[in-house]
């Protein structure tokens, strides 16, 4: 891993946009027009890759929504791999073991690569939340 220790200088907001999908699609092209608008161009997009566990909710290597987000040459970061566990709740990863949590990391990874032809650069779990052993399990699989 990477040891990267970057300063910003003061009054820098540093930004990312969460649950990016295809389900919110339309919320998110409003919200960046919105981000735009008042001149904030750089943020981070945070992606789900198999959202809410619908394949309705992958991304496909030349999709419209695929190519768009792409065009914006943003920071793509792995917001999970469903953002949700299978009973439902938001917690992703909190019941699961550290070799399932590695299987889902490295599924989300893939997916990524297939719908943007790159690698996420870093990891937020969903809310925020998560055991302190997937932390290993996040810098195991090359992730920040």
């Amino acid at each position: 891993m990477r040891k990267v220790v970057e300063p910003v200088e003061d009054m820098i907001v540093l930004l990312s946009l969460h649950d990016i999908t295809p389900a919110n699609e339309d919320d998110i092209v409003r919200t960046y027009d919105l981000l735009t608008g008042l001149g904030i161009d750089s943020l981070t997009l945070l992606v789900t890759p198999f959202y809410g566990l619908k394949k309705t909710n992958c991304f496909v290597k030349g999709s419209f929504f695929s190519e768009f987000l792409l065009s914006l040459d943003l920071e793509i970061s792995l917001h999970g791999y469903s953002h949700f566990a299978k009973s439902g709740v938001s917690y992703e990863f909190s019941n699961l073991t550290t070799e399932k949590m590695t299987a889902r990391l490295k599924d989300g990874i893939s997916l990524i690569k297939q719908g943007f032809a790159k690698r996420p650069v870093g990891f937020i779990p969903p809310m925020w939340e998560s055991p302190h052993r997937l932390t290993k399990a996040v810098r195991d699989v090359g992730l920040d």
